[in-house]
């Protein structure tokens, strides 16, 4: 009990935008079963493509805090990603497949792997070359597809980052730098 305690007062005193919910989900250490694990977070956005998915409730998920989005990256990239990503997860704001788009592919990565220059680099968007001096080493990223089946165009995204036991989204980090 204590130390949920501790847990939830140091994660309140730094994410003051939290719901007491998730404030519960963040305050438990993940097992081995999540840490890092590819497969959950293809789980987690196969939850977008099930049939009456409340996807701003699932977009709301993916919003980074402040803690989140400093585990990944290096100042002075950081504050601009905060003060820009944060406000984008607006209440309502909702991402997801469209019509018939059923089939979800993912790429997955490390930032290491991205920094040193690994194969997967180019499933990324080439963006990404103009971030990786502020990237921080050992997080999980993921680039993914809503598509139709069959199909290899689709509605992108980018990185989808497993950070403090969850999976949050900061896209495009290159736009700051611009």
């Amino acid at each position: 009990m204590p130390r949920l305690v501790n847990n939830m007062i140091r994660v309140c005193a730094a994410n003051r935008q939290l719901s007491l919910l998730e404030m519960v989900a963040m305050s438990r250490k993940p097992g081995p079963e999540v840490l890092g694990r590819e497969k959950n977070g293809e789980a987690f956005l196969g939850a977008f493509l099930e049939p009456g998915a409340d996807l701003a409730a699932l977009t709301a998920r993916l919003k980074p805090t402040p803690e989140d989005i400093r585990t990944v990256y290096k100042e002075p990239l950081a504050s601009l990603l905060i003060e820009k990503v944060i406000p984008m997860f607006a209440p309502g704001v909702k991402i997801g497949p469209g019509e018939g788009q059923s089939a979800l592919w993912v790429s997955r990565a490390t930032t290491d792997g991205l920094i040193e220059g690994a194969a997967v680099r180019r499933d990324f968007p080439g963006g990404y070359e103009k971030v990786l001096a502020y990237m921080k080493p050992g997080v999980p990223i993921m680039v993914f597809k809503f598509r139709k089946p069959g199909e290899e165009l689709g509605l992108a995204f980018d990185g989808l980052v497993f950070v403090n036991g969850r999976w949050v989204l900061i896209p495009k980090p290159w736009r700051e730098m611009e």
